[in-house]
Order: structure tokens, then sequence, then C-alpha cells
């Protein structure tokens, strides 16, 4: 009964949350995109110099840009000349249906004629054979594998003939695949792998095929699970994990047998990762552990992160949260009350970073396990009393009334 009263509790959530997004137009999710990435790259001043951060400031990115340490804070630059890719792979396999992010595969930094990056860039994504892989909005990373074959796809800088060099997808017809292990236990924050063995029509096999992946626990947060089978352990709790290729329901091919995925207890805790935290938006943002745009969350903070963020170094701000979908309601005939919600919730963030190298870089003289305690407790109380206040504050912040 409880489970099912959670379901149908969910359930609702979820219908709320996509009515809320339906509310806000495309250009105000772009505008307030543009808007946190200023703010997030202004944070940083008030941050330890600790690092570049590879793939800042694209538009509509935010997700899996590699990050390099240094001494000093990036000098960043305004005249673009070349696209730089954050990996060395040049060639990849896609399962026949399945749709990816690029941005978090590729990696790429537009950088000036002496190697510096440039910020505030936006991106065309080109494909040579629309017929096997194509994009439906080319401002857009998601690239769909439409059918069997081989296709180059680059990037350009949107306005210029700047282009990167040619990568390669291969779309397999995916005809059965095989996951080992079968079973995983993996700490709260960290990650391994399920290997997807994938044989294609022409008996081919092979473990690089990108997929599609799913599990089948009620709370959708338990683990995080990237297109190449890398899974983050999230939340405590048991979930089974299957992968595959297309809709199951009209001739997708999917592993039969499932792997049973076992999270438990990390007495460590999740550490966070190197260079400068980011603050990155739900509904617009690629989360780093899926490959895939973060959903917002009414039952979140507004100030949102997950155990497996604190590995990526990011924080969310959630759109859904009832905080911050009334001031977003107010965007345009009071965009202040827009701009002072989201200056607070950077100046919080950057609290919460002092905080989190204060309680954990004591080593063995401090228990790093008491700030996830502490920050968990507090994001509790957020939500249980927050949410309901929230709904009263509305008024009162608008007319000053509504309090009695």
């Amino acid at each position: 009964m409880d489970a099912f009263v959670a379901e149908k509790l969910r359930a609702v959530a979820r219908q709320i949350s996509d009515q809320r997004r339906h509310q806000h137009t495309e250009e105000t999710l772009d505008a307030v995109q543009e808007e946190n990435q200023k703010l997030d790259r202004w944070k940083n001043n008030f941050l330890p110099p600790i690092g570049e951060e590879e793939g800042g400031g694209t538009k509509g990115g935010g997700g899996g840009g590699a990050r390099i340490a240094r001494t000093n804070v990036t000098e960043w630059d305004e005249t673009p000349e070349l696209i730089e890719l954050g990996t060395d792979e040049r060639q990849f396999r896609v399962g026949r249906g399945v749709t990816i992010h690029l941005l978090p595969l590729l990696s790429p930094v537009a950088r000036d004629v002496v190697g510096r990056p440039v910020g505030g860039i936006q991106y065309e994504w080109v494909s040579d054979n629309a017929r096997i892989a194509k994009f439906n909005d080319p401002s857009k990373d998601e690239l769909v594998a439409a059918s069997k074959g081989t296709a180059h796809v680059r990037i350009r800088l949107a306005g210029t003939a700047i282009l990167s060099e040619p990568i390669v997808f291969e779309v397999w017809n995916v005809d059965h695949v095989l996951l080992t292990p079968r079973q995983l236990e993996i700490p709260v924050g960290t990650r391994k792998r399920i290997v997807a063995e994938v044989t294609n029509d022409d008996g081919v096999r092979a473990t690089n095929v990108l997929l599609s992946w799913s599990h089948d626990a009620d709370d959708q947060l338990i683990v995080r699970i990237k297109p190449s089978g890398w899974i983050t352990g999230n939340r405590v709790g048991v979930t089974n994990v299957s992968a595959g290729a297309g809709d199951p329901g009209a001739g997708g091919v999917w592993a039969t047998v499932r792997a049973e995925v076992r999270v438990v207890v990390n007495p460590m805790g999740p550490g966070p990762g190197e260079g400068f935290p980011r603050l990155l938006l739900t509904g617009t943002d690629i989360d780093p552990d899926t490959n895939t745009i973060r959903p917002g969350d009414p039952e979140q903070p507004a100030l949102w992160q997950e155990p497996a963020d604190v590995a990526n170094n990011v924080w969310w701000l959630n759109l859904d949260s009832p905080e911050a979908d009334f001031a977003m309601d107010q965007m345009e005939e009071a965009p202040e009350v827009w701009r002072l919600f989201h200056a607070s919730k950077v100046v919080e963030m950057v609290a919460q970073v002092h905080m989190q190298k204060e309680y954990t870089g004591r080593g063995d003289a401090e228990n790093s396990e008491l700030w996830s305690r502490h920050k968990q407790a507090y994001e509790n109380f957020q939500i249980q009393y927050g949410h309901p206040m929230w709904e009263k504050l509305k008024e009162f912040v608008l007319t000053g009334e509504g309090l009695e």
C-alpha cells in the first residue's frame, strides 16, 4: 500500500512538473540559461583559483566537460578561432533508435588564436548524412541514430565558418544485447560499469556500442547511467538495469536478462571532483552521469545536489521547485524578483562550497560523513517546511499581504 501511494504521489508530482515546464517558453529558458552562465563564471571570483572548466559557458551544455587543474584563474577571450575536442575518440558506434547528447561525449571548447577558451559560444551541429544520423534541431546536440550506416558529424560555431574536425558515427542494427556482470554492488557516489556486449544484424560483436539504458526502481535517482554503461550509485537501494536500442514495443531490441545493481552506503562519502564547481539548470543542462538533460523535481530543494553530483562537482538550480517556479513567473513584469532569487541561490552555493571544504578537508581530524549528514538534514527540512511556506509567501512577496 505504501509503495502504491508513493507511486501515485510521484505521478502527480510529475504531472505538476510537466505543466510548469510548458508554462515557461523556450525564450525564457534561454534567457535564464544565459544569465546563469554569467553568474556561474562570476561566482568563481569568490572561490579558490583552482582550475579551468573545459566546455564552460557553452549554450545548451553544462555536462561532462573535462576539467584541468591549474594554479591560476583561467583567462577567457572573446574571439574564437577553432574548436578543440576534449576527447581523443573520433569514431563511435551507436545503436539504431538511440538518441544521444554529444556535448558531454565530445566536450568541445572554442579557443582563440593562442589557445585561450572563449565563453558564451553557441554551436551548430552538422551531419553529412541525415538519413543515418540526424539532428532534429541543428542548434541542439541531440543526435538521433536513424538507420544503419556511417555518418560524419562536425560542430560549427554559430554564425561562422569555423568547424571542428569530423567525428564518425557508425549506426548498428542491434540484434542482441548481453549484460555482464549480472550482479553489481556500488557504494554511493562511486561508479562501476556494466558491459553491454552487442551483436548486430551482420553477426559482429562489440562492447563499445552506445545504447539507451533504463532501470525499474520506483525512485529513478537510485542510480545514474551513461550510454556507455557506467553507473553511478546515488541513493541506497536495489534496482534492475537493462540496455538496448529503439522502442521495446515497436521493434527495438533490449537485453532479455537484466542486471541487478545494489547501491550501498559509502563510509568515506563521495568526494568532490576537480576544478571550479558548476551551477547547472534542470530541464536545460545535461547531467554528467547520464548524458541526458536532468529533469526538475518539485519535491527537491531549489538548490539541489545529489550524492552523485558531489563527485561531478555540480549543483542544480531546480527550476521546478516552488520558489523557482514562482520567481520565473514574475520575469516579464518584475524581473528583479527572479534575479534576486537566482543571485541568492548562487550565494548559497558559494557558501556550501566553502562549508563542504571546511567539513571534508581536515583528513583524519574530521569525519567527512558529517557534512553529508548535515547537508541532507538541511535539505530535508527545506523540503518539509520550505515548500508549504512558499505557497503562502507568494502573495506576501507580490503584495505584502497574505500572512494572516
